[in-house]
């Protein structure tokens, strides 16, 4: 049987920002911008919640275990949606949002799945008890859909059978 670790990040989906320089007694220096830090402490707490009922301790997935990783960021949709597709006149705005929340319309607005998937992976790493680093993640999927309520749905998946 293969070890999974499910949790959800409330709230829209957030991607990494690059690193910011500035200077410091004339030398540049680069930051972390504090927002990223701030997504990371929401991926930290949803994933420690979720880790509550896990009764192993330690490290779940040890050096060897490569994982698979599956996201899926779901967008609340957008008011402009209506009241654009409303003022045309043209289209039926309540089956707009239907054919958001079936997935035949999605998301192609910021931010891009890779920074998604770095500030999570970066976050679960901070955590320190799923996997050593986030090196140990050979298979990905990424997806961003429509929802009533935003959020981001995570799954960890060992690949080595238990």
């Amino acid at each position: 049987m293969k070890t999974a670790i499910r949790f959800e990040i409330l709230g829209e989906p957030f991607g990494k920002k690059n690193m910011q320089p500035i200077m410091v007694g004339g030398h540049a220096r680069a930051f972390s911008p504090q927002k990223n830090e701030e997504y990371m402490s929401k991926v930290y707490f949803s994933l420690k919640e979720a880790l509550k009922d896990v009764e192993q301790e330690g490290i779940i997935f040890d050096k060897d275990t490569p994982v698979k990783v599956n996201i899926l960021a779901l967008y609340e949709i957008p008011k402009s949606h209506y009241k654009f597709y409303k003022s045309l006149g043209k289209c039926d705005y309540d089956k707009v949002g239907k054919s958001m929340l079936v997935g035949e319309i999605r998301p192609t607005k910021k931010p891009d799945l890779d920074n998604i998937s770095k500030v999570i992976c970066d976050g679960i790493t901070k955590v320190g008890r799923v996997w050593f680093d986030d090196s140990q993640v050979v298979e990905e999927t990424l997806q961003k859909y429509y929802a009533e309520t935003p959020k981001v749905i995570v799954e960890v998946i060992g690949l080595k059978e238990e």
